[in-house]
């Protein structure tokens, strides 16, 4: 189900490939770590792409996005967009504290 040129785009070097097969790729960013799995369906009430999301290798996947059109390029788009955004919003954050998440929340009590 994935054509060629949609599966060359995620082989291409910014991912980990967990698992392909005709119906799913699943992987890893390779600029943040952070996990996608690009989901085709053909069957009748599904939209033809999913895209899932997860931050972390032991979160679950939630649906970050559906695609009316049959082109998983969309969905490596968005990857590329959200890989870019979290990146920027890593610089500025550097910029302003260095305590982790864990720090931060431990504070809030």
């Amino acid at each position: 189900m994935f054509a060629n040129g949609e599966k060359s785009a995620f082989l291409a070097g910014d991912f980990v490939i967990i698992s392909m097969d005709d119906n799913k790729i699943e992987m890893q960013s390779g600029a943040t770590g952070q996990f996608w799995l690009v989901r085709k369906f053909d069957q009748a009430g599904y939209p033809p792409v999913v895209l899932y999301h997860k931050h972390s290798e032991h979160s679950k996947y939630h649906v970050h996005f559906v695609y009316g059109q049959d082109n998983a390029l969309l969905a490596y788009s968005e990857i590329r967009q959200h890989d870019r955004y979290i990146l920027k919003r890593e610089a500025k954050r550097k910029t302003i504290t260095k305590l982790s998440n864990f720090q931060l929340l431990s504070a809030m009590v």
